[in-house]
């Protein structure tokens, strides 16, 4: 690739001779190089399936994280609840023992 990159800038270097050499230089590299964008895509099933198992870890990670919040959120508002109305209910029987008393 550097020397494909040097020759393009040379100026002896013409047009007949640089197709010539990437004919040549494609015929050298993997087809799973894209020569026209420098970029490497990769055709395997052991990259993609270890992203999908990447991903999939990552997912499950999530939703173990959120449902693990919603339940600890829904435990503490129950245990609020039944604090608030076992107070107002000692309240009122307070009130009513105060109002019997006068």
């Amino acid at each position: 690739m550097i020397m494909m990159m040097m020759m393009m800038f040379d100026d002896d270097f013409d047009d007949d001779n640089r197709e010539a050499y990437d004919r040549k230089s494609r015929s050298k590299i993997s087809p799973a190089v894209n020569l026209t964008t420098n970029t490497i895509t990769t055709t395997s099933s052991n990259n993609n399936s270890i992203v999908v198992v990447v991903v999939v870890v990552v997912v499950v990670v999530v939703v173990v994280v959120v449902v693990v919040v919603v339940v600890v959120v829904v435990v503490v508002e129950v245990a609020v609840v039944v604090v608030v109305v076992e107070v107002v209910a000692a309240i009122a029987e307070e009130e009513k023992e105060e109002k019997k008393e006068r």
